[in-house]
């Protein structure tokens, strides 16, 4: 059987976290444990939060370049 991303979905709610389902990984190919990482990452968060700071880091990189340009033309000004 080849596992899908919400057959994994729906064994991972099964097993719970913890010592069953990294027994259950451990069977798995390659490309159904990517598929298993995909589905833990997303209840995770994380890619949420990763996504979140790299939006945050955006913004305050333009912040801070608009800034400097700013005080450039100010400066050239005097």
């Amino acid at each position: 059987m080849a596992w899908t991303k919400d057959a994994l979905a729906a064994k991972v709610d099964e097993l719970g976290l913890g010592d069953e389902l990294q027994a259950f990984a451990a069977g798995l190919t390659d490309d159904e444990r990517a598929l298993l990482q995909e589905v833990l990452l997303e209840r995770s968060g994380a890619t949420d939060f990763a996504l979140t700071e790299r939006i945050d880091a955006k913004g305050w990189m333009r912040r801070t370049l608009d800034e400097a340009e700013r005080r450039g033309r100010e400066g050239g000004s005097r």
